[in-house]
């Protein structure tokens, strides 16, 4: 399987987690790193690592009534975001 954008992907999460670090200053190092990666992992992320192509294929199927084939319910949850965010831009352009 083909990761698209893994490698901006692992270097955002990355910086994520230096800020993370600096957040928790001289505690950090008494932490727990899995309790650290975790906070990493919970701070937003700057995109979408998916590329433009296959999320329109998808997105446009889910505006149409298709259910999304997609078994990984992280990946699920995404197109999910992706779409709430495209419904709010499509209902916004329409009141110009």
């Amino acid at each position: 399987m083909r990761l698209d954008f893994k490698e901006e992907r692992d270097i955002d999460f990355l910086f994520s987690y230096k800020l993370v670090l600096k957040e928790y200053g001289e505690n950090a190092p008494y932490l727990k790193k899995e309790f650290l990666l975790s906070q990493a992992i919970l701070k937003p992320a700057k995109r979408f690592y998916v590329s433009e192509e296959q999320c329109s294929r998808i997105i446009g199927n889910m505006l149409r009534g298709k259910k999304a084939d997609i078994k990984n319910p992280l990946k699920l949850m995404m197109y999910d975001e992706i779409l709430s965010r495209v419904r709010v831009e499509l209902h916004n352009s329409s009141l110009l």
